[in-house]
């Protein structure tokens, strides 16, 4: 009975209580309207990359230039990947890793950066290869 006497008196006790309680109800609150709003975004960015597509799509040349730039993306990924093998044989890549696996996880960035930005652009220029000549 004491103790229950304290935690009233103590501010901690309430903040811990109420502040977490709250923060529930409001995260509840917000992520009933988050779906909307996601769903409104992802509408917005396909139809601009359909717009996109539909605009470029009876060009030969913007085409080309497209796959000119998804296998440069590619190589640019290739190189970046031979140059952290390189640096992971010679050793002192692999004395990061052991030492810090999260630096050397924060250092292999470029690696997933790289890839990501190959792989949107070439999902973009197979869509773009896809609709070239198509009428509608």
């Amino acid at each position: 009975m004491e103790a229950i006497i304290n935690n009233l008196g103590d501010p901690s006790w309430w903040f811990t209580g109420l502040f977490f309680a709250v923060l529930g109800l409001l995260l509840a609150k917000l992520s009933s309207h988050i779906p909307n709003t996601l769903k409104k975004l992802l509408k917005g960015v396909i139809i601009r990359r359909r717009l996109k597509i539909k605009n470029s799509r009876f060009s030969q040349s913007l085409v080309n230039y497209q796959i000119a730039r998804t296998n440069s993306y590619f190589l640019v990924f290739i190189i970046i990947c031979c140059l952290y093998i390189v640096w992971l044989v010679s050793g002192s890549f692999l004395s990061i890793v052991k030492t810090s696996p999260w630096f050397a996880a924060a250092l292999s960035t470029p690696i997933y950066a790289a890839e990501i930005i190959w792989l949107i652009q070439d999902i973009y220029t197979k869509d773009l290869a896809k609709a070239r000549g198509k009428i509608t």
